[in-house]
């Protein structure tokens, strides 16, 4: 028998809410002292679960836990100790950052690398964001740097909050596969000047066609801002700079 969750004034509920309200864009202030991130539906919470991250707790409503679907999530749940909240659809509606509640919300914890961790980096491939606005951007591109085998995401800041609700949608919970660093520009580009890595910029004007661009061995890549492009400051301090061809 789960334990029931009836006030809005529970300190967990109150917890989730405060955890809405963190900064849109990644400033020192977006991680929270305690590391927490809000997780929302099932698929995403099947991720978090894959990759091991460690849960304060989840609230599920009582038509989620009548859902045979998910019935082997509960139990992977109940088997690693995780405390299991049940609470009426009205306090879900509450709290649910989707405009439809997919009747299950959790908190877990997730810390992005700083730069010292940068600074240690051996993979041989990464990406950098600089500057990225919309939250279904950066969960795409995070998404998609999965898919071809980049773990190691350079978020600059002024970007969105990687840890946001949105771009955790976004990219299917892929952010937790990731190994995100949170640096502003100074450091990355110190991280530049530290490491072997040679920085290829997309950009849409100019550049070599990216289909047939040999990529050195350390490489990184570099997208801008959606509208503005890469900093100057950045741009600057490129290797090679590449585009995609477009019809029309």
């Amino acid at each position: 028998m789960k334990d029931s969750i009836t006030s809005e004034k529970n300190p967990r509920i109150k917890k989730i809410l405060k955890l809405k309200e963190r900064p849109t864009k990644y400033a020192p202030s977006a991680q929270n002292p305690e590391g927490e991130v809000l997780v929302e539906g099932p698929r995403v919470l099947e991720m978090v679960v894959r990759v091991n991250m460690k849960a304060r707790f989840v609230m599920v409503t009582d038509e989620f836990l009548k859902d045979n679907r998910w019935t082997h999530l509960l139990e992977e749940l109940t088997d690693r100790e995780v405390s299991v909240f049940v609470i009426s659809d009205n306090l879900m509606k509450e709290i649910t950052d989707l405009e439809h509640s997919q009747g299950v919300i959790g908190v877990f914890h997730a810390r992005a690398k700083g730069i010292k961790d940068l600074l240690n980096l051996e993979a041989d491939s990464a990406l950098i964001l600089d500057r990225i606005q919309e939250p279904g951007n950066m969960g795409t591109i995070i998404r998609t740097a999965e898919a071809f085998g980049v773990k190691d995401i350079i978020i600059v800041k002024g970007s969105v909050n990687p840890f946001s609700p949105k771009v955790i949608r976004a990219s299917a919970g892929g952010v937790f596969a990731a190994d995100v660093y949170l640096v502003d520009e100074n450091e990355v580009i110190k991280w530049k000047d530290h490491s072997c890595f040679n920085w290829v910029a997309l950009t849409t004007g100019g550049g070599e066609d990216i289909r047939s661009f040999i990529w050195e061995k350390r490489s990184a890549l570099i997208l801008g801002n959606e509208a503005h492009g890469i900093s100057d400051t950045l741009l600057s301090r490129v290797d090679s700079r590449v585009g995609i061809p477009m019809i029309g």
